[in-house]
Order: structure tokens, then C-alpha cells, then sequence
């Protein structure tokens, strides 16, 4: 699923939009142009970049660069900020695209939290945060203009210092425009029918695909297969119902997709560690 931002004429000509406090609701694996980064001002969030699972624990950030898949759990009780900027925002300067791709080079292949950062690292990065969300209020202000764009770049130069490198083959996947757009269509199907039964020929169908392809082309574009993606996103919508709902466990495993009560605790348990009644006692706790 791409998502093209909307971004105002003023955003656009500072080449960074935030958008503050949200919540973090079930949305399918997309990607953007857009560097995107996310920091828990409440609580904490599990999100999937590429197909490396991330937990960012409160006062931390994630980073993901641009064209990269990623995906959040649900986390309705956690509230973020999200700084999202075009890789335009490094243009304008010596070897723009040089620099570009350095960073991205950089950032591919290390960690994406600032958990194992420094605390004078950390610091500087919630106080260049909370610099960017205070003053947000006058955006016309020409001195709020240039100390937002600096501000952007130095979050990002803070993620490329303290990046550390890790042994993983799972980094940015480029895909051609159309591929992307036909995958977009199975995340489209995965988001309004998961609660129904999906197969892997449907799947292949809806891109357009034969099933052999689509998988391999599925896992090119994801990094898992397909009916990983699918139980992941069932997971995320029960998860989300065990939080927000009165609903029976026997109620939300059925309408999540899992064609059992004894099926859904057994991948449940398996994905989180706990059992979905548990999860719903320690999460309202």
C-alpha cells in the first residue's frame, strides 16, 4: 500500500510534516517517500520495518527511510509523535545525492531505535522534539522555518551517528512502481477481508499473479510470506479488540480470521508469548 502524504504548502516547502500525539491505530505494511520517524511520548509500540520486529519503549524512537515497508501494531493506548520529512530536506547541499544515499546506506543495515543510545543522545533528541511540537503553533515565522529544518536534520544526524550495525539481510527492498502497486492490492484485500478466508490463489489473483510468482514476489517486496503478513495482521486486529472491546476471546479469534479458539491462542501465544486472556488482563492493568 503506498501512501502518498498530504502534505500543506508549508510543509512542503520545509520538507517535513509532524504530526503530534496520535495514537497508533491497525493500519497494512505501506511505504512512502518520506523518511518517517516515530517517538513514544506515552507508553511503548512494536512496528515492523522491513522484516525485523522493533519494540520502542517510551521516551524512545524508531527510524524507517525512504521507500521502506514498514508496519505498527496497534497500540491504542500509546500516544506518538510522528516527524515525517521528503529526502529533499539534504538537497541543497555539496553531493546532495551522494549525502542521501550515504545516510540511507547507513541507516539500512543498523539498528532503527535509539534504545542503545546514549543518554546525552536521547536528551537531544527529546529536546529538539519538543522544540519542533512547542513552537509548531507559528509556522510562518521565518525563525521557526529554518529551526525546524535544523531541527530535522540534526533527529537525522543523531540516527546516523549512533546507528549500530546488525548482521541481517533484511534491508530496503526497491520494487518497481507497478509491482508495488499490485502488492498494494493484496494489503487492500488483507485490510477488508481478513476475517474471511483468504488463499493464496486469491491472493495471487487480486495481483494478478500465479501463485508461484506472487510468492516469490510477495516475500521480495515484504520480506516474509504472504500468510506470515496475514497472521501478523490478525494478530494486530485482535490485539487491538482484546485492548478496546468486552468481546469474548471465543467472539474476536473468530471475527480476526482464526478458524478456532484452540488456533488462535496456540499462534497467539506463539507471536506474544502469553495467551490472548492473559494479554487482555496484563494490557487493561
Amino acid at each position: 500500500m503506498f501512501t502518498p502524504l498530504n502534505i500543506a504548502a508549508r510543509e512542503r516547502e520545509l520538507h517535513y510534516i509532524l504530526i503530534k500525539d496520535t495514537p497508533i491505530p491497525s493500519v497494512p505494511m505501506h511505504w512512502h517517500s518520506e523518511f518517517e520517524v516515530t517517538y513514544a511520548v506515552k507508553g511503548s509500540f512494536r512496528c515492523l520495518i522491513g522484516s525485523i520486529e522493533h519494540e520502542v519503549t517510551e521516551g524512545n524512537a524508531v527510524i524507517s527511510i525512504s521507500g521502506e515497508k514498514h508496519y505498527f501494531f496497534p497500540a491504542p493506548d500509546t500516544k506518538v509523535i510522528r516527524i515525517l520529512f521528503s529526502p529533499d530536506i539534504l538537497s541543497g547541499t555539496p553531493d546532495d545525492e551522494e549525502l542521501i544515499r550515504k545516510v540511507e546506506e547507513a541507516l539500512k543495515s543498523s539498528t532503527r531505535t535509539t534504545a542503545s543510545w546514549p543518554e546525552k543522545g536521547k536528551k537531544e533528541m527529546q529536546e529538539l522534539i519538543s522544540w519542533l511540537v512547542s513552537e509548531s503553533g507559528d509556522r510562518k515565522s521565518p525563525a521557526y522555518c529554518l529551526g525546524a529544518r535544523g531541527g530535522v536534520l540534526i533527529i537525522l544526524s543523531l540516527f546516523t551517528r549512533y546507528a549500530e550495525p546488525i548482521d541481517s539481510e533484511a534491508t530496503v527492498l526497491s520494487s518497481d512502481d507497478k509491482v508495488m502497486e499490485r502488492i498494494g492490492k493484496v494489503f487492500e484485500l488483507v485490510a477488508s477481508s481478513y476475517d474471511k478466508d483468504i488463499s493464496l490463489s486469491s491472493a495471487a489473483d487480486t495481483a494478478g499473479y500465479v501463485p508461484t510468482y506472487f510468492s516469490r514476489v510477495f516475500r521480495e517486496c515484504t520480506g516474509m510470506t504472504f500468510y506470515s503478513y496475514l497472521t501478523m495482521y490478525r494478530i494486530a486486529v485482535a490485539e487491538l479488540k482484546l485492548v478496546s472491546t468486552d468481546k469474548s476471546i471465543n467472539e474476536i479469534a473468530l471475527s480476526s480470521g482464526f478458524g478456532s479458539v484452540k488456533t488462535f491462542d496456540r499462534i497467539f501465544k506463539d507471536k506474544l508469548g502469553t495467551s490472548p486472556l492473559r494479554y487482555r488482563k496484563k494490557m487493561r492493568s
